[in-house]
């Protein structure tokens, strides 16, 4: 969690690069208002009503996090009561996998976790397409297994995937819970272009090649490498 003081850009940043974060909208010193919980999509915590309105100078707080419950727990503990839930943007309600585009700002630089995903993930792309397998189907339970975690510690870096455009996957994601463990995980064209042997590839030939794991099989993930 951080939290955003006298910091406008910073907090737009933020915004920028976390859009399936949320934002817990709060005064400084508490007050008897409850703080709102917003997504960080959200227009009500992403424009100032008015030139004179503020979103973290004044009175005006911003506490940011991928997680929903560390927002909630601490509205609790600092804020002196339970957090209000936007009505617009509806913040305790599933997030649809396609919500998750990548921001103006273009990736952040991976993560070393992150980068170990992707190496993964494209480990297990080139197996199957090498082979021509239809029967891609690398899960979230078989990232969590190869980095001897729970799903509960690699959802927020297969999010962040998901934000920057590394990864994609089909379904709902319920805000502050691990993804599925039979959720599927795919590469993107920009997850691809990593690889020598495709960097300078047309993008319809990437995407022609990827469609090819789209095909989401039935079978086990046994023959996954690690």
């Amino acid at each position: 969690m951080i939290i955003f003081l006298n910091e406008e850009r910073a907090f737009c940043a933020w915004l920028t690069r976390h859009r399936a974060g949320f934002v817990l909208d709060g005064l400084r010193p508490p007050t008897r208002k409850q703080p709102s919980l917003h997504r960080a999509t959200c227009q009500e915590v992403r424009v100032a009503k008015a030139k004179r309105s503020h979103l973290t100078t004044g009175r005006h707080l911003k506490a940011c996090s991928l997680d929903r419950q560390e927002l909630m727990e601490w509205a609790n503990s600092a804020c002196g009561g339970e957090a209000s839930s936007c009505d617009e943007c509806k913040p305790v309600e599933v997030i649809r996998a396609e919500e998750l585009t990548p921001g103006e700002a273009g990736p952040r630089p991976l993560t070393k976790q992150g980068g170990d995903i992707v190496d993964y993930v494209l480990d297990v792309a080139l197996i199957h397409l090498g082979q021509g397998d239809a029967g891609y189907n690398l899960t979230v339970g078989d990232l969590a297994k190869y980095l001897a975690k729970t799903r509960a510690q690699v959802t927020p870096a297969v999010i962040r995937l998901l934000e920057d455009g590394y990864l994609r996957t089909k379904g709902e994601i319920v805000p502050g819970a691990a993804l599925p463990r039979q959720q599927a995980v795919f590469p993107t064209t920009r997850a691809m272009r990593i690889l020598p042997a495709f960097e300078e590839l047309p993008t319809a030939e990437i995407e022609a090649e990827l469609a090819r794991l789209l095909v989401v099989g039935g079978r086990s993930a046994s023959r996954v490498p690690g």
